[in-house]
């Protein structure tokens, strides 16, 4: 279920100068195609400033995504930028989910389509100087590691593991992925029961090929908009300080907005009492959901989902646009 927190992420996609990237949005902003931030005031725990933010893909009549385009997941590789998301074409509470690669020369777009080989739904994806990795859900519900040279092909490397010996999670899903010096880390939302709410979000190490226990880094807050639920873990690190952007649920009505820690002396904190990003986008002013945030030079990059709706699976309308923020030093 793709517009979920509940799970396991659902399905789902020139080279510019580090110089021209600052002329790209310059230039964005100067026609409007950026929308100027509604709340200036908005938390940010220094990030930057807030430039404002533009939708980049919408449903599309006829194509695997007509109801839903949701879940992006970005990353920099092979000189371009690849946006891998979840699809939906069913006006259902599930949906029917599959996973789509969309490819730019800017981390603005346009973004082209392109077709992916196998059935899959769509986790965190990392990039070494060689290697694609991703953390995905195959359709039987197994969490699956693996790699590719184009993000197109891929070959299995392992399981993930869903259930961790010695912890007491039942559950992992909500991937996200990074490369660390000594293998990869996992991001993820881990659940004490596979039915109950009240996620927590962990880190699992991949080291010389073994999984090492999972470490605790957030669980479910008790502010009014997130204390129903946290999930889809988005790690970034700007000016040399790592922060992790999340999906947060209320109990009201179960909204959806963005939250933001930082990690400081070792732990992790909330960074304020509102929410990042909360519900109000153009392209889809319901919720705000599953972010994917990307640094490129003194820009941060925060592409994340909206609906028109509020249904906590599927059939939101969603859309998926950007927010951009200047990190100067």
């Amino acid at each position: 279920m793709r517009g979920a927190t509940t799970s396991g992420r659902s399905p789902l996609r020139g080279r510019p100068a580090f110089l021209r990237l600052g002329l790209v949005v310059s230039a964005l902003l100067a026609t409007n195609a950026i929308t100027p931030p509604a709340d200036a005031r908005a938390p940010t725990c220094e990030l930057g400033t807030n430039l404002g933010e533009r939708p980049l893909l919408r449903p599309r009549q006829g194509s695997f995504y007509s109801v839903d385009a949701l879940n992006p997941d970005v990353v920099r590789f092979g000189g371009k930028y690849l946006m891998f998301f979840s699809g939906n074409d069913t006006h259902s509470f599930g949906g029917n989910w599959h996973t789509g690669l969309a490819v730019g020369a800017t981390p603005l777009g346009p973004f082209r389509m392109t077709s992916l080989k196998g059935h899959y739904l769509n986790g965190g994806t990392a990039a070494s100087r060689r290697w694609l990795y991703q953390a995905r859900t195959l359709p039987d519900g197994q969490g699956e590691l693996a790699r590719s040279r184009d993000g197109i092909h891929w070959r299995r490397i392992s399981n993930v593991p869903q259930a961790p010996r010695a912890t007491p999670y039942q559950l992992t899903g909500d991937y996200g992925l990074t490369t660390i010096s000594s293998g990869l880390r996992l991001w993820a939302l881990a659940r004490r029961s596979r039915t109950g709410l009240g996620g927590e979000l962990v880190t699992l190490d991949r080291i010389r090929g073994q999984w090492v226990k999972p470490r605790t880094l957030l669980g479910t807050g008790t502010l009014p908009w997130e204390n129903l639920d946290v999930g889809e873990p988005g790690p970034v690190t700007v000016n040399g300080r790592d922060y992790l952007t999340y999906t947060a649920t209320t109990q009201a009505q179960t909204i959806r907005s963005l939250g933001l820690a930082v990690r400081t002396s070792g732990q992790w904190r909330r960074c304020s009492t509102r929410p990042l990003v909360a519900p109000g986008a153009s392209w889809g002013p319901k919720v705000a959901i599953d972010s994917s945030p990307l640094v490129i030079g003194r820009r941060l990059y925060l592409y994340y989902g909206g609906g028109t709706g509020t249904s906590i699976a599927a059939d939101l309308g969603g859309a998926i646009g950007v927010r951009v923020y200047h990190t100067p030093k």
